[in-house]
């Protein structure tokens, strides 16, 4: 919770708020909610960024290149952790 603002996701590191919008968010009404909990959010330092159901089902790559780069990331520069060759042995057989 954030400013009394529930949100979906929170990257502190980054001050990012991720918003995971249904169809309820494409009315008039809720629009106009939402800009003015980003507009709050702003005044702290808070960037929001938000993605369609849609987008996030469909678009995956997409939208996790959007938020990394908001975060000021590259998808590239990611690494899985590494794997120690003991543990891999015992979670593969």
């Amino acid at each position: 919770m954030i400013l009394d603002y529930i949100v979906d996701f929170y990257v502190p590191r980054g001050r990012l708020v991720i918003e995971i919008d249904g169809r309820q968010h494409t009315s008039p009404e809720h629009r106009q909610k939402d800009a003015e909990r980003d507009e709050a959010l702003s005044t702290f330092g808070i960037t929001v960024a938000r993605f369609s159901n849609d987008s996030v089902r469909h678009y995956f790559d997409y939208v996790c290149r959007e938020i990394l780069d908001k975060l000021g990331l590259k998808y590239e520069d990611l690494k899985p952790p590494r794997v120690s060759s003991k543990l891999y042995k015992k979670i593969s057989n």
